[in-house]
């Protein structure tokens, strides 16, 4: 399976001045439209100004973030100034050449979001076994994006995983006043066999899967906050993950995520897990 990432920064609006943008971030952007201008199949309803990150799309999203982050953050001040009369849109591409895809992004890659206050905007394509000179990967949309899969069914859940050897699960629900909507303790048949895998506590939204993905994520963000000093004080041996779930009937559409609901896999510096899949 190949997964193939892209990222980019946008600003749409009327009335953009190009050159003052360009000079005073100091690059040229990969694209920039003025309203009316034709697009592929219709004109643009807005000005666009777009940096596209240059590397390879075989590198992760985190890569792509990261680069984002390292030339936009010295000028975030006078962004968040353009956002007072602009729209400050990301564009986080993922194309796979299956029906299914699992990837990561980092806590450190998530906080562009929250430092500039703008939506994860996940794009996902995908296109089931390509064709040699197949491109999984669309190119950055001049257009806001459609967030969601339009259409079609779509199911989404998010969950904290909290995994290690040596973990008092008992301990865990007792503090966080929580029943865990799982848990695993490894047998001893499993732990002779070498079959078994290491302690876990999961809990999940509790929402109905029709809900946005957005909607699981602050769930959880209500319900953990008041803990995270104890979850900050976890043993190092346990591993924290956001594990998000998305399936959908449709081979190509988009998720959004606000700030608000990136703050606790920021605060907590765990990373959020997608996993995605046709059905």
């Amino acid at each position: 399976m190949q997964v193939e990432f892209q990222a980019s920064m946008r600003i749409f609006g009327t009335g953009l001045d190009f050159d003052m943008i360009s000079h005073t971030l100091g690059f040229q952007p990969s694209e920039i439209h003025r309203h009316g201008d034709l697009g592929i199949l219709k004109p643009y309803s807005e000005d666009m100004w777009r940096v596209d990150s240059p590397l390879p799309r075989t590198d992760s999203l985190d890569a792509h973030l990261a680069w984002l982050r390292q030339v936009l953050s010295p000028h975030y001040d006078f962004l968040r100034t353009l956002a007072r009369r602009f729209t400050l849109s990301s564009y986080c591409g993922v194309g796979v050449d299956d029906n299914h895809c699992t990837f990561q992004i980092s806590a450190e890659a998530l906080k562009i979001f929250l430092e500039m206050g703008t939506p994860l905007n996940l794009s996902i394509v995908m296109t089931g076994v390509p064709e040699p000179t197949t491109n999984a990967l669309p190119e950055s949309t001049s257009q806001q994006p459609e967030v969601g899969f339009d259409g079609c069914r779509q199911e989404s859940s998010a969950s904290l995983q909290i995994i290690g050897s040596g973990l008092d699960i008992s301990h865990i629900s007792a503090t966080l006043t929580l029943t865990p909507s799982e848990t695993h303790r490894p047998s001893h048949f499993h732990r002779e066999a070498g079959e078994g895998k290491a302690p876990s506590w999961s809990f999940w939204s509790g929402m109905p899967r029709s809900k946005e993905l957005d909607a699981h994520l602050k769930r959880l963000e209500a319900v953990l906050l008041p803990h995270i000093d104890f979850l900050r004080s976890l043993p190092t041996n346990a591993k924290l993950l956001f594990s998000c779930d998305i399936a959908t009937e449709n081979d190509h559409g988009g998720v959004e995520i606000s700030p608000e609901a990136l703050r606790i896999p920021v605060q907590l510096d765990v990373p959020m897990e997608f996993n995605v899949c046709l059905i």
